[in-house]
């Protein structure tokens, strides 16, 4: 909501709907709280952040939302009067905290997709094989040569991941699934919708908010994780 908001701030005063002399409000509710209430918020606005289950925040009906997250086919099914009309594009930072490094890290998306399906081997969800889970893994390693010494000495990767609803985290799950198959696999082996924000498999630290998760990797050695591109370049 956080880019949204800015976004929507400096568009509404000067849009047809600002100019047509009907009352509106603009009410920063998060990605997934403004979707589920234009399909249907008794049914569709749950929560695990709550002791009933239930998404309390209000208003609970809206006549448009603008989020950073598409409506799937099913929803689509399910919902035949739900329209979704993409009108603006914003960019998703990877952003990381290894020391030491003298030229900037460079990862293939295959890399990436596989560093973020870093598997909780504590779960009860099937994980791929072949995930990365060290820096110094030789899959970095070969694109990073002359940083070999930075590597061997970050150690394991502190994956940091969100833990509340967020469109963005569904955008980072659909891109990487397809940048591998087997993040793919992974995800749908979860039983949940793909584009879910959730992250069941992943072994991860769970942190509330778009610039909570930047400054927790701002003071994490060894961490990477993702935000969008306004906020990586807020934090510098």
């Amino acid at each position: 909501a956080t880019a949204i908001g800015s976004f929507m701030a400096n568009l509404v005063p000067t849009s047809n709907l600002a100019q047509s002399g009907f009352a509106y409000t603009f009410t920063q509710l998060g990605t997934f709280r403004g979707f589920c209430r234009l399909m249907d918020y008794s049914t569709q606005c749950r929560t695990p952040w709550t002791a009933t289950g239930t998404d309390l925040q209000r208003p609970t009906t809206l006549d448009f939302a603008i989020t950073t997250r598409g409506a799937t086919p099913a929803e689509l099914a399910n919902f035949p009067d739900l329209s979704a009309y993409p009108f603006a594009a914003a960019p998703v930072a990877l952003i990381h905290n290894v020391l030491n490094l003298t030229a900037p890290l460079v990862l293939s998306r295959l890399t990436v997709a596989k560093i973020f399906r870093k598997c909780d081997l504590t779960a009860a969800f099937p994980c791929e094989p072949d995930d990365i889970r060290y820096w110094n893994d030789t899959r970095i390693k070969a694109l990073n040569p002359g940083q070999e010494d930075a590597l061997d000495a970050a150690g394991e990767i502190k994956l940091l991941i969100r833990r509340d609803s967020a469109g963005i985290t569904a955008a980072v799950k659909r891109a990487m699934a397809l940048f591998e198959e087997g993040f793919a696999r992974q995800i749908n082996n979860e039983g949940h919708d793909p584009d879910s924000n959730i992250w069941r498999s992943v072994k991860g630290t769970r942190v509330y908010g778009l610039f909570s998760i930047g400054s927790t990797v701002l003071n994490t050695p060894s961490s990477i994780s993702y935000v969008s591109l306004d906020v990586a370049t807020a934090l510098n």
